[in-house]
């Protein structure tokens, strides 16, 4: 069971995805900590041959762990006490800077807090500043630099070897996480953005998702609009291509937060708290 929820955690369909989670909340209702901690023990996956068909309807496993954040967040909210079966591998995910994706760091740094405001989970006090610290520059903000580029809407030949989107990734999900770092061009953004979909996650620019996987299963007979991500909006059916631009853009940001300062405030723009605005936009709700 924790393995098949797992898998659905990674499907391609955003509205499987939600239905996993609730699951997931419904186990903790349960009570049901044997499932559970075979569920924290799925997090590692990255392949799913038995409940995955991979040219039909592929494991999207980076959507899979950002989902089961997603998931124990709101268990953590709900349950505490179910949810410290998860606390160990929450603050794996939140202080991981090898895998620098902001908004599953945020998550699993939400989810931590929680536990620790209900007295289920205690951190000695340098780990609970690191925690605190999760997707935080550590540099002093700049100045924007000068020498962006002057049409942020294209994309210059910067030797990029994946396919990226130039009418709505780019200037749509791209440009103002790009707008947030005081040095950081386009190009610069890209090129790290191609190195984890091509070097850190073996996607060369064959297996982009693009015509070939609309032709396969459920993206056969999708409607156009659920797999669109027109003007930024985000789509309901994720083909490949779109699902790695995606966490591309936020492991690319977690590294370029390392080493690269933020725009400061006083530039006149949101820029600088673009990074913030946009994580705190997909966090969850009450309701």
């Amino acid at each position: 069971m924790a393995r098949f929820l797992f898998a659905y955690l990674g499907d391609p369909d955003v509205r499987l995805r939600w239905r996993a989670a609730h699951a997931i909340r419904r186990l903790a209702r349960l009570h049901e900590t044997p499932t559970l901690e075979a569920l924290v023990a799925q997090y590692g996956r990255r392949d799913e041959p038995a409940f995955r068909e991979q040219a039909a309807c592929p494991f999207y496993w980076i959507a899979a762990r950002l989902w089961f954040a997603v998931a124990w967040d709101r268990v953590a909210a709900e349950a505490p006490e179910i949810a410290q079966v998860a606390a160990g591998q929450l603050l794996e995910i939140a202080r991981d800077e090898c895998f620098p994706h902001l908004l599953l760091r945020s998550f699993a740094k939400d989810a931590c807090e929680k536990l620790v405001a209900a007295g289920c989970l205690e951190l000695p006090h340098e780990e609970a500043v690191q925690i605190r610290n999760v997707d935080l520059s550590r540099l002093s903000t700049e100045p924007a630099a000068g020498g962006r580029p002057s049409d942020p809407l294209r994309a210059s030949d910067a030797g990029l070897r994946f396919p990226f989107d130039q009418v709505d990734t780019i200037p749509y999900w791209y440009r103002h996480v790009i707008g947030a770092f005081a040095r950081v061009n386009q190009d610069q953004f890209l090129q790290e953005a191609d190195r984890w979909i091509v070097d850190v996650w073996g996607h060369d620019e064959g297996a982009d998702g693009g015509a070939a996987q609309r032709q396969r299963g459920r993206f056969r007979h999708a409607r156009h609009g659920s797999t669109s991500h027109f003007h930024g909006s985000m789509p309901t059916l994720e083909s490949l291509r779109r699902h790695l631009e995606w966490h591309a853009m936020w492991c690319a940001a977690g590294e370029l937060l390392k080493s690269e300062p933020l725009v400061a405030a006083e530039e006149g723009s949101v820029a600088s708290l673009y990074l913030d605005s946009r994580i705190s936009s997909r966090v969850l709700s009450q309701g």
